[in-house]
């Protein structure tokens, strides 16, 4: 099994992260330690997520967004390099809680499926899409040398955060929804964005586009204003939602 998984490690350096610098990966410059404490908030989320979905009996992230997670989490655990060996054991524990996470999809997630040839399929469709969602993120970082998955994993937050509001819409009376972890998402992926921000131009050299007059980095802060914006409507539909129940509850 081990030898099975180090055979899919990518092999050699790609060039676009140019890992064998080590000053841009130093614990203690200012930029990581931002997205240290990012870092620190997002497992904070995920153990509210988790004791909100045994509290409501019910999984409390959207399916698709479980699903990638879950695989990603697993490739940056025990597939990807990393050269920071402390974030690696963040990536684990991120894969730890995130097992539990997909525990709740199987165990609460077909009763909450509303068409009926879903609640029929669930978990075979829970468990092809966790395989598509494996073989699209590790033929992605091969393909596009994303070699610590950093793309891949602003890209599925972004993922998330679009599906989320929706999430919403389907559940009004916020069982499973919370509102701590939303807070935590919010913050911890922006200060992990303002990580970004300072580390890729160190461990990804980009020239200027000469027919664009955008920066070689667009794409990047796309991802982090576009998920920013979707996390603070989704943190404004629950703060709406719940200030309508304390209306309710004191007019009764």
């Amino acid at each position: 099994m081990i030898a099975a998984i180090a055979s899919l490690v990518p092999v050699g350096t790609f060039p676009v992260y140019q890992l064998d610098q080590g000053e841009p990966f130093d614990l203690l410059a200012p930029y990581n330690l931002i997205g240290a404490v990012g870092y620190a908030l997002w497992l904070v989320a995920y153990v509210l997520v988790i004791r909100k979905g045994f509290k409501d009996k019910t999984y409390a992230i959207p399916l698709l967004p479980i699903c990638l997670n879950f695989t990603w989490e697993f490739m940056d655990s025990w597939i990807l390099p990393d050269p920071v060996y402390f974030w690696k054991w963040v990536d684990r524990a991120w894969f730890l809680l995130d097992v539990a996470i997909l525990y709740q999809l199987f165990r609460y997630g077909r009763k909450e499926q509303k068409i009926p040839e879903i609640q029929r399929w669930f978990y075979p469709i829970v468990i092809v899409t966790l395989l598509l969602a494996f073989w699209g993120q590790y033929t992605f970082v091969t393909t596009f040398h994303d070699t610590l998955g950093f793309i891949a994993a602003f890209a599925i937050n972004l993922v998330m955060s679009i599906i989320f509001p929706f999430f919403y819409f389907a559940r009004r009376d916020l069982h499973g929804l919370s509102w701590g972890a939303a807070w935590c998402k919010l913050i911890g992926t922006g200060l992990a964005s303002i990580q970004c921000i300072f580390l890729f131009p160190k461990i990804h050299p980009l020239s200027p586009v000469a027919y664009s007059p955008l920066s070689p980095y667009s794409f990047f802060y796309f991802l982090f204003i576009a998920i920013f914006v979707f996390d603070c409507v989704y943190v404004g539909l629950l703060w709406r939602a719940r200030k309508k129940r304390v209306v309710a509850a004191d007019g009764a």
